[in-house]
């Protein structure tokens, strides 16, 4: 898959530390934070990610199911490099904002708590 110039490190780390925290403390920020397009998936862009329904991830990782829960996301962490998660992030986020006709439940928040942690720890590294 098609490697893109990433933003700086230490704007990577800031970016996944607060979305971390948004996604972690869900139940008390507005939908509309996470549904809008010019906060997680321009920010997302603009870092130098790209959304490819999962592709990247599903090359790196066959079969792992990373993308379908949180369990499947943790087997993998330490293996993962960061364009790749942060492609998977992007692709993640996508899907729940524009093609799941369903809200999201307690594990799909927890799978992005999981990733943008682990963006923020590789782009500390």
């Amino acid at each position: 898959m098609e490697k893109l110039p990433l933003a700086e490190n230490q704007k990577i780390r800031v970016f996944a530390l607060v979305w971390a925290e948004m996604y972690k403390h869900h139940k008390t920020v507005p939908e509309a934070y996470f549904e809008n397009i010019e906060f997680v998936g321009d920010g997302l862009k603009n870092l130098g990610f790209k959304m490819d329904c999962g592709r990247s991830l599903d090359e790196a990782f066959p079969s792992s199911g990373a993308l379908k829960n949180t369990a499947s996301l943790k087997k993998i962490l330490d293996q993962i490099d960061i364009q790749t998660l942060g492609n998977a992030i992007y692709s993640q986020w996508r899907y729940f904002n524009h093609w799941n006709m369903a809200p999201m439940d307690e594990d799909d928040y927890e799978w992005f708590v999981v990733a943008f942690s682990r963006l923020a720890e590789l782009a500390a590294e």
